[in-house]
């Protein structure tokens, strides 16, 4: 048996037997050095409530001086664990890791795991076998769940006043969307969580039973969509990007990581995780960034779309939870909740709401009782409606608006949405022509000039109207691509926050519809070429139809795609019809100086 399984074991054996001898079950919790707990604090307590199990020795009030309420044996069992875990993860990979990868107790960056999650992971990995091979158990992305979707909850002390302010936001962008319900703890509540100003943000996975700890430092991690985040933890949530299936729509650069922290960024098996056949969603409340824990600045996670690259992670400029995110949890929590109501005919990938059956929950941008209309507008839009447009076949036709500038605060939201409905079967191609946005002003020598780009931006929702899509701003280095909606409809999103400057854009839009026009036989493709001023941007081909029956137009008649797979950028930024803008820092085009335009 190789020396690590052997060591698995071993350690297996032993935390087993700890495991075994608590009459009051597992009681993970934080392994995380506690920075706010003072001596005054230790020799008195700031609460009343009994930590539950561990060393009373070790106690300061409610929370441990050092291990938050877990004894220094059980502390030091478990850190091995988790050592050891980190250690045949990288093994499984390939790697090697650091003597330091785990010395903050953290799972990869935020979740804290108890004994008998570490256990049941071991026991994945080695389970025995003696070749790594993992063992198959029931875990899944939301195990174990809070009885009846109801969750306690308290306020240490520590927590100051406008951060359990945040945080009860943060509770209600769950229930808002969800049939889950947050309560204060009572004295007769027996499993709660506490939020705690600890060292950074962490929680645990699921309910662990008793007491657990969310932590939530005050003036480092007290925003909403952070907040949001670990408590999707307490939910049973892992990290989007460690879905099983997370290699079909992202690759991991290894080699831009820290050396000390790529073990956050393992997988989950489908053993141990389930998503419940919800879709990837890069827009999850739970995805990383792209950039996080780099060691050079360069990406950590590549979209295989590059159009969605910096839609992960993106929490500085949204709030509360995406649409599969609350479409997991129901599916989870609240799938009983209708039973007994039938159904609603929702439309536009919406959900049965389970705290009112009758009506349904909406993706964003869309409302109404089944989702069947755009947003209204948000903020001062200067007179914009959006709404829904109705196409015809064959028609062709843009939108074009400007959203206003000068908004006061920060940030200050602004947003119009249209939704694009073309007949059942058509498909709707969309062209981005200009996008101008500046969102604030920079000083230089006393010169006031208007820093261009996101985070004001234009969402085209092309392929999943449920699931966010592509976002793009003046100088999105993916230039503007050309897309072809897989449905009837396009949702398409302007978006602004703290904007002194207009937001201007132009979509062009052309319906394709199956009729009487069928070409019998089609001619040979044109050479792949350079269509744009100056050979850049794009390439074509084209052909013409050799013969056809029914009643077709010229257009009809011939064929055009895109071809090649790389052209120069026009002006350095801008590239056409389904290219994206590439650089050398994506190890694509090492040693070329020039941006290049790279077919997707």
């Amino acid at each position: 048996m190789p020396p690590l399984c052997e060591r698995v074991l071993l350690l297996l054996t032993a935390a087993s037997l700890l495991l075994g001898s608590e009459a009051t079950g597992d009681r993970a919790v934080s392994l995380e050095v506690n920075q706010w707990v003072s001596e005054e604090d230790s020799s008195t307590g700031k609460t009343g409530d009994s930590p539950g199990a561990g060393d009373p020795a070790a106690v300061c009030g409610d929370v441990s001086c050092e291990h938050f309420g877990k004894s220094e044996e059980d502390y030091e069992s478990d850190q091995k664990l988790l050592e050891l875990l980190v250690e045949a993860e990288a093994t499984e990979r390939g790697d090697s890791v650091t003597e330091d990868a785990v010395s903050d107790g953290m799972y990869e960056g935020d979740i804290v795991l108890g004994k008998k999650e570490l256990i049941q992971i071991l026991e994945d990995i080695g389970g025995g076998t003696g070749d790594g091979t993992r063992r198959k158990r029931k875990l899944t992305l939301m195990d174990p769940l809070w009885p009846a979707g109801h969750i306690h909850y308290k306020f240490h002390p520590s927590i100051e006043h406008d951060t359990e302010h945040m945080i009860l936001d943060g509770m209600a962008a769950w229930e808002d969307l969800t049939c889950l319900k947050f309560h204060p703890k009572t004295h007769a509540t027996t499993n709660y969580i506490e939020f705690v100003s600890g060292s950074g943000c962490w929680s645990y996975i699921g309910m662990q039973g008793g007491r657990q700890e969310i932590s939530i430092q005050n003036d480092c991690c007290d925003w909403e969509t952070l907040i949001v985040h670990e408590i999707g933890h307490a939910l049973g949530f892992w990290h989007e990007q460690s879905r099983s299936d997370r290699d079909s729509y992202l690759t991991v650069k290894w080699g831009n990581i820290r050396s000390d922290r790529k073990h956050n960024f393992h997988m989950r098996t489908s053993s141990e995780a389930t998503s419940l056949g919800i879709a990837y969603d890069f827009s999850s409340v739970m995805h990383y960034g792209n950039l996080d824990f780099s060691k050079n600045n360069k990406f950590t996670l590549l979209a295989h779309d590059p159009t969605l690259q910096h839609s992960m992670g993106d929490v500085t400029y949204r709030k509360g939870i995406t649409f599969y995110d609350a479409k997991l949890i129901n599916m989870a929590y609240c799938s009983s909740s209708c039973n007994g109501h039938g159904s609603a005919p929702c439309e536009n990938r919406g959900m049965q709401n389970p705290n009112a059956c009758a009506k349904c929950i909406c993706p964003d941008g869309l409302h109404g009782d089944y989702c069947e209309d755009a947003n209204h507008p948000v903020g001062n839009v200067g007179g914009l409606t959006g709404g829904n447009v109705f196409v015809h076949c064959h028609s062709y036709g843009h939108i074009s608006a400007t959203l206003p500038g000068g908004q006061s605060g920060f940030p200050y939201e602004t947003s119009v949405t249209w939704l694009l409905i073309s007949p059942p079967g058509s498909t709707i191609t969309i062209h981005i022509i200009t996008i101008e946005t500046a969102y604030w002003v920079h000083t230089s020598n006393g010169v006031a000039a208007p820093q261009y780009g996101c985070p004001d931006w234009i969402e085209v929702r092309y392929d999943d109207i449920g699931r966010g899509g592509p976002k793009f701003c003046t100088n999105n280095e993916y230039g503007y691509p050309t897309f072809e909606s897989t449905e009837n409809k396009v949702l398409i999103v302007a978006q602004t926050w703290f904007s002194p400057y207009d937001l201007h854009f132009r979509i062009d839009y052309e319906v394709h519809c199956g009729g009487s026009c069928t070409c019998l036989e089609w001619g040979s493709w044109s050479p792949c070429h350079a269509t744009a001023p100056g050979f850049c941007g794009c390439r074509r081909e084209h052909r013409h139809c050799m013969s056809h029956a029914g009643s077709c137009s010229d257009a009809e008649l011939i064929e055009e795609r895109t071809c090649g797979q790389i052209v120069v950028a026009c002006d350095g930024h801008t590239c056409c019809d389904n290219y994206v803008i590439m650089h050398s820092c994506y190890d694509v085009f090492v040693g070329h100086n020039t941006p290049q335009c790279v077919h997707f």
